[in-house]
């Protein structure tokens, strides 16, 4: 009969499984959620400008990036169920670590993720908003402008 390699120790029961998912995920994040807040920053501030047509376009690929997210976060709660691959140790090893990547790693992280998202979505909002702000101002001078051009004699709206 062959040898069977069986765990000689409750360390080897209980050792910690191999580094996981959402840390190196979270720490890959991080440094663009915070160049998001500061674009979001300046945007509020009134130094970040887009158009109509470029901040549409980004609010649409914005959308549709998030309704994924969304969608692998609720798909992601299908899997918190346990595996069945086998009533033995490696089996219930093996199914509590890929329940655990499934679920409780990779979700968090899709919600921070979803939160960048969302900041991304306000800061294009305000830029456009920015902007709009801007070219009526603009709009605002160059009329009154004109009206000041009306006003002097020999020039604008008299007939000569």
């Amino acid at each position: 009969m062959a040898a069977v390699n069986k765990p000689t120790s409750a360390a080897s029961v209980t050792s910690p499984p191999p580094p996981s998912f959402a840390p190196e995920a979270s720490k890959q994040l991080a440094p663009i959620a915070g160049d998001v807040r500061d674009v979001k920053k300046e945007a509020k501030k009134g130094s970040l400008q887009l158009s109509d047509e470029a901040a549409e376009g980004l609010l649409t690929a914005l959308a549709e990036i998030q309704a994924t997210v969304n969608q692998l976060v609720r798909d992601s709660k299908e899997l918190d169920v346990p595996l069945r691959l086998g009533n033995n140790f490696v089996g219930r090893t093996m199914s509590d670590r890929l329940r655990e990547a499934a679920t409780s790693a990779a979700t968090p992280v899709l919600q921070d993720f979803g939160s960048v998202l969302d900041d991304l979505e306000l800061t294009v909002r305000a830029a456009r908003k920015n902007f709009k702000t801007t070219d009526a101002d603009a709009k605002e001078q160059l009329e009154k402008a004109r009206r000041r051009l009306d006003d002097v004699e020999g020039y604008g709206g008299e007939s000569r």
